[in-house]
């Protein structure tokens, strides 16, 4: 069967609706605790890094074949040992992120509105509704991030907006030149998110339209100036020193929002929204993964687009990607500190050396003169 042709304004639109789900659970949290009031630059100060990484995916893609993906691309630069080593190991880490993050929906849930209620009640409905969409057409995702982008974001700018008034200033600025080494000390949680959310639909390349750099860097500097905006509104109401210590610092923001004297509490609502990043995060991940995983295995090709309940094709590697996501996210942190340990330190180091193994994986290629 003809794989389905995924257009590049859809393509665009996976990573940068899935950004706000981790964005909103990290930034500028993570950032304030090394940057301090420098940290609402910080993700200008990682625009660049993140710009070279795009243009190296723009490149080193640029050499696949007309049938190839990212994890195809890298097996024919590594070679079919060494490849089906490095495409499993991908795999498996992409399924453990993909657990996290299921993980970290269910915490905002708990925190903000539910804080009796056991993860598993947050975890096991969004992991079914991810599987059924992995299971889906790819298509059907692109089109479904590409409609709820807009509105996500501009309700996020509303939110920000309506924060202005009690902004300080002085939490704020002036910020010289002495403090921009603080800010890119900041910008590492940025650039593993916005990353590993760039690297992803990689993996798809050979069912999608061709995607330009350019169109690309415009998307992403228009990400990171929102999350910009976000970081100075939170840093600018509660200053750095309280930031880095909220659990979900934006959200804290939201709670306190007051509209027409009416609607008082709008991070319910908000909550709520969010549930489609999650969403959207968790397949592509699993997608990711079970491409990759696929490749481990030894088959060739993209995965056909089937009906949602046929797992011909290797396509029975989706429903045990969603188990093995949502058995982690039930077992990986059992209580706040563990799981603030794997938020701030392990997975976004580990996501840091996940992003580095591709240039070298592009130099061996170049070496064995297989791209």
């Amino acid at each position: 069967m003809r794989p389905a042709s995924l257009r590049a304004q859809q393509l665009l639109s996976l990573p940068l609706l899935a950004l706000l789900s981790p964005a909103l659970r990290l930034i500028p949290g993570s950032p304030a605790a090394a940057a301090g009031r420098a940290a609402w630059l910080s993700p200008l100060a990682a625009l660049p890094i993140l710009l070279l990484y795009l243009g190296f995916l723009c490149l080193f893609c640029g050499r696949r074949g007309p049938e190839e993906g990212l994890a195809e691309l890298c097996l024919r630069c590594l070679g079919q040992r060494a490849g089906r080593i490095f495409l499993l190991l991908a795999g498996l880490w992409l399924l453990l992120f993909a657990g996290f993050s299921l993980r970290a929906g269910a915490e905002r849930c708990l925190l903000t509105v539910f804080p009796h209620a056991s993860p598993a009640v947050f975890v096991l409905p969004l992991a079914l509704l991810a599987l059924w969409a992995a299971l889906g057409k790819l298509r059907s995702v692109g089109r479904l991030a590409r409609m709820l982008l807009a509105p996500l974001c501009a309700l996020l700018l509303v939110l920000l907006l309506a924060a202005l008034p009690n902004l300080h200033a002085g939490n704020l600025l002036p910020v010289t030149l002495y403090e921009l080494p603080a800010a890119l000390r900041g910008s590492p949680p940025v650039l593993e998110i916005a990353g590993i959310l760039l690297l992803c639909p990689c993996f798809f390349l050979d069912r999608a339209e061709s995607l330009s750099f350019r169109g690309a860097a415009l998307s992403l500097a228009g990400a990171l100036a929102l999350l910009t905006l976000l970081s100075a509104a939170v840093l600018g109401n509660f200053g750095a020193a309280l930031t880095q210590k909220l659990r979900l610092p934006f959200f804290t923001l939201v709670r306190n929002l007051v509209f027409f004297r009416s609607l008082e509490r709008v991070e319910a609502l908000t909550v709520s929204l969010w549930v489609f990043p999650d969403l959207v995060l968790e397949t592509l991940l699993l997608r990711a993964a079970a491409r990759c995983l696929r490749a481990a295995f030894g088959s060739s090709g993209t995965m056909p687009e089937e009906p949602r309940l046929s797992l011909r094709g290797g396509r029975w590697l989706l429903p045990l990607a969603a188990l093995a996501a949502a058995g982690i996210a039930l077992t990986l942190a059992p209580d706040a500190r563990s799981f603030a340990r794997w938020s701030d330190e392990l997975i976004p180091t580990w996501n840091l050396v996940f992003l580095a193994l591709f240039p070298p994986v592009a130099l061996i290629g170049k070496l064995r003169k297989k791209i």
